[in-house]
């Protein structure tokens, strides 16, 4: 997958109706998202079943112990890195140890 660049610039013959256009006309293979980012046509391929199983297997653990009137949503954040396997801590509000060896490794 790549991305496209148009000069948003007015007068350079490559303006945000040219970038619609392209957008519009991209012709992408099933489940895969196409956007425009800061003025390029990105194309990003569907999450993996085992990116989707790994964040399936964190929302059960977080709706665990988050307040009943929180949300989980599929936007995530990276607070922290171990390998596959290693105990990964969640700070607070969560307090929570996660087994990073129960998600899929590919």
């Amino acid at each position: 997958m790549g991305a496209l660049t148009v000069d948003p610039v007015p007068g350079s013959g490559h303006g945000w109706d040219d970038l619609v256009r392209i957008w519009e006309e991209t012709d992408a293979p099933e489940g895969c998202k196409v956007e425009i980012i800061e003025g390029i046509v990105t194309v990003s391929p569907p999450p993996s079943k085992d990116h989707n199983l790994t964040a399936a297997l964190l929302q059960r653990r977080l709706y665990s112990v988050i307040p009943e009137d929180w949300e989980i949503y599929g936007t995530y954040r990276v607070l922290d890195a171990v390998e596959y396997g290693e105990k990964l801590t969640l700070p607070e509000p969560f307090q929570l140890d996660l087994d990073t060896g129960v998600f899929p490794v590919s």
